[in-house]
Order: structure tokens, then sequence, then C-alpha cells
């Protein structure tokens, strides 16, 4: 899958997040999928959050216009990404859930080559 695929393909939802993440290519797109995993995050926790708060006087409203604004901060990176930018998410952008070790593991399930073993007696020349 090429850089502008996978950066697409991660703000869909985090089904497409989750292709994005195991098929494409993760060390080229890794702004694009910590952003699309923030707002992702975002939505999950303002799903839930508007489940357990109780009922109040415009908790409707204020849960919708705030789903409203990630939705429309998403299709912001999702224009970005289709253009090749890199555009931080207002509000959300610093947020960094991913750190760089991520991206460079395999998680093909394929053997790693190993590392050829030191000579033990190189050590001990002292």
């Amino acid at each position: 899958m090429t850089k502008k695929a996978t950066d697409i393909i991660c703000y869909i939802s985090i089904v497409g997040w989750l292709v994005a993440f195991f098929a494409g290519t993760r060390k080229e797109s890794k702004f694009h999928l910590n952003q699309a995993l923030t707002a992702n995050a975002g939505f999950l926790i303002l799903n839930i959050a508007s489940r357990l708060i109780p009922y109040f006087l415009f908790k409707g409203l204020i849960f919708w216009a705030l789903d409203m604004f990630l939705l429309v901060i998403t299709i912001i990176a999702l224009v970005g990404a289709c253009k090749g930018e890199e555009k931080v998410l207002p509000v959300l952008g610093g947020i960094s859930i991913l750190n760089d070790s991520v991206y460079d593991k395999d998680f093909s399930g394929a053997a790693a080559p190993s590392a050829p073993a030191e000579d033990a007696s190189e050590e001990n020349k002292d």
C-alpha cells in the first residue's frame, strides 16, 4: 500500500486505521496514523462519556456539538492527507498516542533475523 493510500485509509474509521497500520507503510505514514488514532480515540471517549454521564439539560446538544467538532477536524485532516500535507488537528494535534518504536516493529508474524552472537572470548581479553 502506498503512503498516500495509507494516509487516507487511516482516517476512515478505527477499522481503516487498523488496516492502514498493519498493511500500510507505517514508517512513512506515522504522522497521519497518530493523528487518526487520536481522532478515533476522541470519538470513542466522547461516545462512552455520553452514555455514562446522567441526563442533564442540553446534554444531547453539547455532545452533538463535540461530535461535529471531531468530525470536522477529522475531515480537515483527511483532506490534508489527500493533498499530501501533514496538517495538525486543532486542539488534539499535540497528543501523540504511539511512540516511534511502535512503527519499527514487525507485525507480520515472520521471525526476525537474529543478530550474530558476539564471541565471549573477545570480552575477556583485558
